[in-house]
């Protein structure tokens, strides 16, 4: 892995650290998807996630899939867990 990749890697895990220290804070209903791109570099596990839907963080956590409130889906991640908004 390269040094920018590094650095992004870094920034994006930094980023999913404060957004899961927020979620932890918020009500218990509410809910978050997992959001980013749908492609051929998508690994099975982010599919999974972004096809669960909106989800709450205890059906987050209850799937095993607290690791990726911090490191998305490892190495190269390019998705995040995000409030669901029906505004949008």
């Amino acid at each position: 892995m390269g040094f920018n990749q590094k650095i992004t890697d870094s920034m994006n895990n930094y980023s999913r650290s404060v957004t899961s220290q927020q979620m932890d804070k918020s009500p218990p209903e509410l809910k978050y998807v997992y959001i980013g791109p749908v492609d051929e570099k998508t690994r099975p596990f982010c599919l999974e996630a972004a096809a669960a839907g909106a989800i709450t963080l205890d059906d987050i956590k209850s799937r095993a899939w607290s690791e990726s409130l911090s490191s998305g889906g490892g190495i190269n991640c390019r998705h995040n867990w995000e409030l669901a908004s029906s505004d949008i």
